[in-house]
């Protein structure tokens, strides 16, 4: 945990724009990103949250993904349900009981703390660079759905594949 929150303090130098304003928070949206995230909330002195997102599997097709689900929203990918046969209503019906999962995980990681009210804030969204695009497309979609001013979308630069030099 000791170098993701270095790598948070590191990250968070980027961001000294942001230090200590009220209107300002710091979210999570995977268990592998909460250190950084919350090195990056100790050097900015804003408070941090998580913000769990999932993709869904496609049942008995191991690497087909038929959407992503967050607090407050769900996003479905068109041409995987297409492809695999599954109705949006069961994609919805899959999503909503994902949604309560996230709600229990969320709770267990937060603890006793409430859920960060995030409408009129800034939202600094912190990621490892694990997450993939669909899933921080589906975060920013959830998160934009709690009337927030804007959202920035940060990771460590080491976490980020780069390409090669040839």
């Amino acid at each position: 945990m000791g170098s993701s929150l270095n790598k948070g303090h590191r990250l968070a130098q980027s961001l000294l724009p942001y230090r200590a304003r009220r209107d300002v928070v710091i979210l999570s949206i995977a268990p592998q990103s909460f250190a950084i995230a919350e090195g990056v909330a100790e050097v900015l002195a804003v408070p941090f949250d998580i913000f769990l997102v999932h993709e869904i599997g496609v049942p008995d097709r191991e690497n087909v993904i038929a959407g992503a689900v967050a607090r407050g929203a769900y996003v479905p990918y068109g041409k995987a349900l297409t492809s695999a046969g599954i109705s949006l209503s069961a994609f919805v019906d899959a999503a909503n009981i994902e949604e309560e999962r996230i709600a229990t995980l969320e709770m267990h990681y937060r603890g006793s703390r409430a859920a960060l009210g995030l409408t009129g804030t800034t939202v600094i969204l912190v990621d490892d660079g694990a997450s993939s695009e669909r899933e921080l497309l589906t975060a920013m979609t959830a998160i934009r759905r709690h009337g927030i001013n804007g959202i920035i979308v940060v990771a460590p630069r080491e976490s980020i594949p780069q390409p090669e030099r040839g």
